[in-house]
């Protein structure tokens, strides 16, 4: 089984948070910066004994548990040889967290609005700042799910994960720099998700 590299700061780039990943020993002066996405990462695995007291964090922690639970459930849901209760209440759970995901993005994309600086003459970026953690974070749940498979197929779907969640944390570290520097804006409005979607 191969582990999971921590995604390295890049040189050079803006400092938007915290880079020793305890949020609970961040002061209180910086606990409302923005987050690098090692810390977010970090924050999936790691709660302090308190509880992430930055909003974005305990959001990203709430994703990782739905998406580890939506993965999961997804498997047991395509599961050719699953009694149809089994498939049933899989689906069901894959919804529930789908919807409590969104939940979580919208909690994030709110917290932007008044956190990050919004200039109107910058380039507007393609996607929320909630959805771009979510697609991190879904990233990073399915890859211990696919590295414990033994066949061949699930290593190498497991490697692909490991490189988008890397591709990710630089995107999103890129984003973050490009934001507080004027460069980027974010859009208003998110994408509908969820049960609200259709």
């Amino acid at each position: 089984m191969t582990s999971t590299p921590a995604p390295a700061a890049t040189p050079g780039r803006a400092r938007s948070g915290g880079t020793s990943g305890r949020d609970a020993q961040t002061p209180l002066d910086s606990v409302l910066q923005v987050p690098r996405a090692a810390v977010v990462i970090r924050a999936c695995t790691v709660t302090p004994i308190d509880g992430h007291r930055h909003p974005v964090l305990a959001a990203a922690a709430g994703l990782a548990t739905q998406h580890r639970q939506r993965a999961e459930a997804h498997q047991l849901a395509c599961d050719p040889f699953a009694e149809d209760h089994v498939v049933a209440a899989a689906t069901r759970s894959v919804n529930a967290a789908e919807t409590a995901s969104a939940v979580l993005v919208e909690q994030i994309d709110q917290w932007t609005l008044t956190a990050l600086p919004d200039n109107r003459t910058c380039v507007l970026h393609t996607e929320t700042f909630g959805h771009l953690i979510d697609r991190l974070i879904r990233a990073w749940a399915r890859w211990p799910l696919l590295d414990a498979m033994d066949d061949l197929t699930g290593r190498e779907r497991a490697r692909q994960a490991l490189d988008q969640v890397s591709e990710l944390s630089i995107s999103y570290d890129d984003l973050v720099a490009d934001l507080l520097t004027g460069r980027r804006r974010l859009p208003r409005h998110q994408n509908p998700a969820g049960p609200f979607a259709a």
